[in-house]
């Protein structure tokens, strides 16, 4: 069985909300001071998962830019070494009709 590291996140994540709950069961505290916290702590979870997958949304599309220019200069250069084939072919041709026309 493989695990990928989505896999391997979704795990790390479950473990921890486990610990969490667990945690605050068994801590000294008063009901509604727990739940306040636990409260706390979720919002702050969402604000961080909401921030990591903004960045990874930034980091995916810039990626991608830089993944398309390079493409481009790829198919930029792979363009003009087309030409100067075409054009030294026409060179040679037009080189070796000329010394035959003068044999």
């Amino acid at each position: 069985m493989n695990i990928n590291i989505s896999d391997k996140f979704v795990y790390w994540a479950a473990g921890c909300g486990m610990g969490l709950l667990v945690g605050a069961l068994f801590a000294p505290r008063s009901g509604e001071e727990m739940r306040h916290n636990l409260g706390a702590r979720v919002d702050d979870l969402g604000h961080k998962v909401q921030e990591k997958l903004q960045f990874s949304r930034d980091n995916a599309s810039q990626t991608w830019q830089n993944v398309v220019e390079k493409g481009k200069k790829v198919a930029n250069i792979g363009r003009q070494r087309l030409d100067e084939s075409i054009e030294a072919g026409r060179r040679k041709y037009n080189e070796s009709t000329e010394s035959e026309g003068l044999s």
